[in-house]
């Protein structure tokens, strides 16, 4: 952690905080009495909350035209799915398209398909 932070608890055998920022920390246990000192040390991960920030816009278009889709998503290692939902359906399946698996997706819908 670079610098010696001291939190509530830091002279127990547990300790606990809020880290204010994504990363990977150490953490440094230190115990001792009159026979000597021992130490153990971990590290811990603090990600990013997963969560969709711009949402896809829904879209018209005429039969054979294009369709075009973005979404901003926050968080660590993301992937994206999409996903298509035909008319009359209430199923949803993975994307065949091209681009499924990033956070743009464009392609033609087959006549009489819509999403919902």
């Amino acid at each position: 952690m670079g610098n010696q932070v001291y939190y509530n608890g830091h002279f127990t055998g547990s300790i606990s905080f809020t880290p204010e920022a994504a990363g990977t920390y150490g953490i440094l246990c230190k115990a001792f009495n009159d026979a000597g000192r021992v130490s153990a040390k971990a590290t811990f991960t603090v990600t990013i909350p997963l969560a969709i920030t711009v949402p896809p816009q829904s879209v018209t278009t005429e039969e054979g035209g294009n369709a075009a889709f973005t979404v901003a998503a926050s968080g660590t290692n993301l992937t994206y799915q999409w996903q298509v939902c035909e008319a009359g359906s209430s199923t949803w399946k993975d994307s065949p398209a091209d681009g499924n698996k990033t956070a743009t997706r464009s392609d033609e819908p087959p006549v009489g398909r819509e999403g919902s």
